[in-house]
């Protein structure tokens, strides 16, 4: 499964909003295929979100803010495997700051504890070399988001 995120203004927040199903929004934005305001994490998007989180798939329900880079948006996922999550606008930079704050080492740190989970992709350097490429854009493309006040959506299919 891949995951990406869009960082959407204001109206796309209620054009999403108002779509009586959201993947189909996601798809017309994935169309659009606007390089500026959307990030390709690939199959890093779970190595991520497990070494931000407590190292397991779940979704917390009460994410942190560095959960909310990714799962731990607003659920907006439909009943057809389709999985996407919208971090407000008015979060974003929160998100950004908290992400801006990860070490490398730290991260380094968290991604070997994957090895005790149920983590499909390995805990060597290739993987964390991936994983963490994958966060520092992300973080990049975070900070962006917010600076431009916008909102994040994560989005993921099989």
């Amino acid at each position: 499964m891949l995951g990406r995120h869009f960082a959407l203004d204001a109206s796309q927040v209620r054009k999403l909003r108002r779509a009586e199903v959201s993947q189909d929004y996601v798809d017309e934005l994935e169309e659009a295929d606007d390089e500026r305001w959307t990030y390709d994490s690939d199959k890093a998007w779970d190595g991520i979100h497990r070494c931000l989180g407590d190292g397991t798939s779940t979704i917390s329900t009460r994410p942190s803010l560095l959960e909310r880079a990714v799962l731990g948006g607003e659920d907006l996922s439909d009943d057809e495997g389709n999985h996407s999550y919208l971090v407000p606008a008015r979060l974003t930079p929160r998100v950004a700051t908290a992400l801006s704050r990860v070490t490398r080492a730290e991260m380094r740190r968290r991604h070997r504890a994957l090895a005790e989970t149920d983590y499909e992709g390995t805990t060597d350097d290739d993987d964390f070399a991936y994983v963490w490429e994958s966060f520092v854009g992300l973080r990049r493309f975070y900070a962006k988001a917010a600076k431009a006040k916008r909102a994040v959506l994560f989005n993921v299919s099989g």
